[in-house]
């Protein structure tokens, strides 16, 4: 913590501004208060539909929307909340979904009761959430080491 006063505290204060960081680190402050102010703005608009509980997650949260919002559009289009549709229908879709848009091999489980698992999956890639009555899991295999 001293090191970082001693370096961007430039007036002593015991404070470091946004003006003192900048200077030190040769940035315009209207760039850098601009990129902040649409940062805030994307974090805004990304969000996770409120039909959907996140259960546990191990990704980003774009690709956990991108996620999600298929699951409820494949649901709603084959109208899988009446229970009358084909629910294999829905998760071939979102897994071909899946390998297409963030590539190799996921597995999609969807289940209506209880469950426990253990399972190897990519890092940042692994995702369960309810959906309905649903819970859906999708998780991208790892790649096989080429270590002997």
């Amino acid at each position: 913590m001293i090191k970082w006063f001693k370096l961007f505290d430039e007036d002593r204060d015991g404070k470091i501004s946004l003006e003192e960081f900048c200077e030190v680190l040769g940035l315009r402050i209207e760039e850098v208060r601009e990129t902040h102010v649409g940062q805030q703005q994307s974090a805004a608009k990304l969000q996770i539909d409120s039909r959907i509980q996140v259960l546990s997650a191990n990704m980003e949260l774009a690709v956990q929307v991108s996620i999600t919002d298929e699951c409820l559009r494949l649901f709603d289009q084959l109208d899988i909340f009446s229970g009358q549709a084909d629910i294999k229908v829905a998760t071939r879709s979102l897994k071909k979904y899946l390998d297409n848009r963030f590539s190799r091999m996921w597995h999609v489980v969807v289940l209506t009761g209880s469950f426990w698992m253990n399972y190897s999956h990519d890092d940042n890639y692994a995702i369960q959430f309810k959906c309905g009555r649903y819970v859906v899991l999708a998780w991208r295999t790892p790649q096989a080491s080429t270590e002997a």
